[in-house]
């Protein structure tokens, strides 16, 4: 299973401007120019996965790839067979023009739920998924043909609002990185000689990690970890 961006909502969580505010003089912060706004943005990418991560949640849409799931567990009755996705806040419905698949072994190929005419998404169809949960509900309506390993699956998710501790904490962390480099130095006059700039961006560090412990998934015993 893999992790990857989906769509232009994978931008990063801040603009190179919420970087500049961190520093005293941002007027004189090179956040405009071509060559700063390229490295800035670069990072911002970098440090928005570092939160995704950490909090194994995101607030753009990415995409799980190939993730394989046991044709198993509890059937309930008009709920179907519930099966328990690594992420949560799915983005539904699955779609195939965007590359959401739900693929079920048939011992030579994989069938596609999402592709097939055979088969339709919805809470009395053929397969239905809880977004906020991040279950997913399948109908025996075909005998499977075994259940091991037998579903892989390919969707989207992420919430749809950034809030404001996240756009801080994405900005703060390119601030400490750019505090110690001499990419500061070079663009903001006059703080060649700034005292524990080490210590200030550490400080920034750990209080972002501090204030992303909130958004923490949690997991609960015997359920998928990440």
């Amino acid at each position: 299973m893999s992790l990857e961006p989906a769509g232009i909502d994978a931008k990063g969580y801040c603009e190179p401007e919420d970087v500049a505010t961190y520093f005293d003089r941002f007027d004189t912060f090179e956040a405009d120019t071509a060559i700063g706004r390229d490295r800035i943005e670069r990072q911002i990418a970098s440090k928005s996965s570092k939160i995704d991560t950490y909090t194994s949640h995101a607030w753009r849409e990415r995409r799980v790839v190939n993730e394989m799931k046991n044709l198993e567990g509890p059937y309930r009755w008009e709920s179907g067979l519930a099966i328990k996705l690594t992420r949560r806040d799915i983005r539904t419905p699955l779609d195939s023009d965007k590359g959401d698949k739900l693929q079920v072994w048939r011992g030579n190929e994989y069938e596609d739920f999402v592709e097939s005419d055979e088969y339709t998404e919805g809470r009395q169809e053929d397969y239905w998924i809880e977004e906020s949960t991040g279950m997913l509900h399948i109908y025996r309506r075909k005998s499977f043909f075994n259940r091991y390993r037998n579903l892989r699956l390919t969707y989207r998710f992420g919430k749809e609002i950034v809030p404001a501790d996240i756009v801080e904490a994405c900005a703060k962390l390119v601030a400490a990185d750019l505090m110690e480099s001499d990419f500061y130095r070079y663009t903001t006059p006059g703080n060649e000689e700034a005292p524990d700039a080490e210590r200030v961006a550490e400080s920034w560090r750990e209080q972002v990690w501090e204030d992303l412990e909130p958004y923490k998934e949690v997991r609960g015993q015997g359920l998928d970890m990440f």
